[in-house]
């Protein structure tokens, strides 16, 4: 598994006042990230299935500068 193959699990956002929902992202390499700003869990999951690739991408070229 490459740095470019992170795990990504939706639970519901601890931190937040109302009902809202994140992303965990745990890399290879044992860095953790939290993707926020979800209203259900369905935009949540719906992310990991279609967004997630392109931030994985953004993260990395981030770690290049």
């Amino acid at each position: 598994m490459s740095d470019a193959d992170p795990t990504f699990e939706a639970r519901p956002n601890p931190n937040s006042v109302g009902h809202s929902w994140c992303v965990y992202v745990t890399w290879p390499s044992g860095k953790k990230d939290i993707v926020t700003g979800f209203a259900t869990q369905y935009d949540a999951l719906s992310w990991i299935k279609t967004g997630s690739a392109n931030w994985v991408v953004e993260q990395i070229m981030r770690r290049q500068d």
